[in-house]
């Protein structure tokens, strides 16, 4: 059976074990079968003051002691890492441990015991000590083996990978158990309020979907286990999100490692987690500004972080003429978002979502002629609603805002301008563009004389496009 990722360690314990097999049947063949003569007749000498007797005696005791002492120290050292989950003894004290080092460790006591009360010779307390050093001596990998094998993110590694072998086999009740082994760590360590292993295994069980996906992203059947249990892990993610939802950090670590994965997922061109990260990002945002009790500050950075990682799925994509279903939506969403800030008077992120849309609007340009120059296309993909949602800013500032905050809207309009303008194509959405910044600049001409320059640069842009 296999362990996961073993650690450097394990390697040289088990070497000690089997070192100390051998070095000692070497000695006992040596002794029993007389292949060195004289140093056979050295090992055969009596013992007629006891002396080999106490050498043995004492050599049992010592290492009977430390076996005790050792395996006893462990077990205890061990339960403070089980209260994450159940599985870290059978990490720990894996088949090489469990079969082979303890077994020698007990039988270097037993080799010392037979020698003193059947033949306490000399040959028996040299074989006894040497078998006796080398046992002692494993106890610097072995405790080196234990520092690294009883960390929480090394435990968590291991549940990954176990989950993953589970699932090329197909054997889903294993892959279930892994990934509530993974989900149980995540609640334990909300529960302590210990972030920094709830940010480890929420990454875990991120990137486990991702790997999930790269294995069965040819089957394509939404009723397979495979999608099933891919499914699972995002539903682990939300309950771990519910119960948090009025902590300062549980939502962030969350949308933080998706944030980490989501471009990562795209450009693999991973289109169930693609969508699971989507809905989850949506969700997570939906959740902080509807049910958590935390300020208006942190709901606002909160929801724009989530808004930027859907950005950052749709730009992740490779240039393309046509959109996709899932980058629609994926934008769609971060529009809506955008747009939920500005009906509820949170702007001190617009400049960065109004920066983001012309990026989106640059980016996807094509997408966006097509629907202007073909209107029977209907509503399905179009992406017309990035041109439309930049007046969405306008119509704000109009009513609520001060000459700067559109001034500033004309700054970060220039790149789109500038590229749409020395461009001979896109005539209906330059057309578009021209006409609405033609109409609020003279909006805002109409206003007092602290708009004027706000208006001529709306026309100045009007005027480019043209």
């Amino acid at each position: 059976m296999s362990n996961g990722r073993r650690s450097p360690w394990l390697g040289v314990v088990v070497g000690f074990a089997i070192g100390t097999i051998v070095v000692g049947f070497l000695l006992l063949w040596i002794y029993l079968f007389d292949l060195l003569g004289w140093f056979q007749l050295q090992l055969s000498t009596p013992d007629p003051d006891g002396r080999i007797k106490y050498l043995l005696s004492a050599t049992a005791q010592v290492l009977g002691a430390l076996f005790a002492l050792v395996f006893s120290i462990t077990l205890i050292a061990v339960q403070f890492v089980t209260k994450y989950t159940h599985r870290t003894m059978g990490i720990v004290f894996n088949n090489w441990i469990t079969y082979l080092y303890m077994p020698v460790f007990a039988l270097s006591v037993i080799i010392s015991l037979l020698f003193l009360f059947f033949n306490p010779v000399f040959g028996g307390a040299i074989i006894s000590l040497s078998v006796g050093v080398l046992v002692t001596l494993s106890l610097v990998p072995f405790f080196l083996y234990l520092k690294d094998r009883m960390k929480v993110e090394t435990i968590i590694q291991h549940i990954k990978d176990e989950g993953i072998r589970a699932l090329k086999v197909k054997d889903f009740e294993t892959l279930e158990r892994k990934i509530n082994d993974l989900d149980n760590i995540s609640m334990g360590a909300y529960g302590d309020h210990n972030y920094d292993v709830l940010d480890l295994a929420t990454e875990a069980l991120i990137r486990f979907a991702k790997e999930m996906e790269e294995h069965t992203k040819d089957v394509g059947d939404e009723e397979t286990q495979e999608y099933y249990y891919h499914n699972l892990i995002f539903e682990c993610l939300n309950n771990t999100l519910e119960e948090g939802i009025n902590d300062t950090r549980v939502p962030t670590i969350i949308m933080s490692q998706l944030g980490k994965l989501a471009p990562v997922t795209v450009s693999g061109n991973l289109i169930t987690t693609w969508k699971l990260i989507r809905d989850l990002e949506i969700k997570a945002e939906k959740m902080i500004v509807e049910k958590s009790s935390r300020p208006i500050y942190y709901k606002e950075a909160m929801s724009s972080y989530a808004a930027r990682i859907l950005y950052l799925m749709a730009m992740a994509k490779e240039e393309t003429k046509k959109i996709n279903d899932q980058e629609f939506q994926t934008i769609q969403s971060a529009v809506e978002i955008h747009r939920r800030h500005l009906n509820k008077g949170w702007v001190r992120f617009s400049v960065l979502h109004l920066r983001r849309t012309c990026m989106l609007a640059l980016k996807y340009r094509d997408s966006i002629e097509l629907y202007y120059s073909f209107p029977a296309l209907g509503d399905i993909m179009n992406l017309k609603i990035l041109p439309e949602h930049l007046f969405d800013y306008l119509d704000y500032w109009k009513e609520k805002g001060e000459p700067s905050d559109v001034n500033q809207f004309c700054r970060e309009l220039e790149p789109l301008v500038a590229a749409l303008s020395n461009n001979k194509s896109f005539p209906q959405l330059k057309q578009f563009l021209a006409d609405n910044f033609r109409n609020y600049g003279n909006i805002f001409l109409s206003k007092n004389n602290t708009w004027h320059s706000v208006g001529s640069s709306l026309l100045e842009h009007a005027d480019s496009l043209e």
